[in-house]
């Protein structure tokens, strides 16, 4: 035997418990999706700030070497791998005449060796005064 009220109560009570658990369930996923969001968030903003920091560093690099009388006395001691990285830096900067002076002083490798490489002082034999 049903009784109306009662059996109406609780198929009320249950459906209500259902909802508050899916509610409850889908809170906790949206808690953890905004947690989510926010560590990205933030990773975003201090990927943001260590490249705002790399562009100001290259500006004022790319303002410091953009020097005609620099490149004239210091290009032929670069090699081809610094000499290029230079001159990109100096054009992304805006600086192509820069870049051309430092270009027009470089002095093309034989090899593409560093030109702070001991290996040769090694192989020497030292002089006695």
């Amino acid at each position: 035997m049903r009784i109306p009220f009662i059996t109406n109560w609780l198929i009320g009570r249950q459906m209500r418990d259902l909802a508050l658990t899916a509610l409850v369930h889908s809170n906790s996923h949206l808690h953890e999706d905004m947690n989510a969001l926010s560590g990205q968030v933030k990773e975003l903003v201090a990927t943001s700030r260590r490249r705002e920091l790399v562009v100001v560093a290259a500006q004022h690099f790319a303002d410091v070497f953009d020097d005609t009388g620099l490149a004239y006395d210091e290009g032929d001691r670069l090699n081809d791998r610094q000499m290029q990285a230079l001159t990109e830096v100096l054009r992304a900067a805006g600086h192509h005449k820069g870049a051309d002076a430092w270009q027009s002083y470089a002095v093309p490798d034989e090899t593409d060796a560093d030109p702070f490489n001991n290996e040769d002082q090694e192989q020497a034999e030292p002089v006695s005064v």
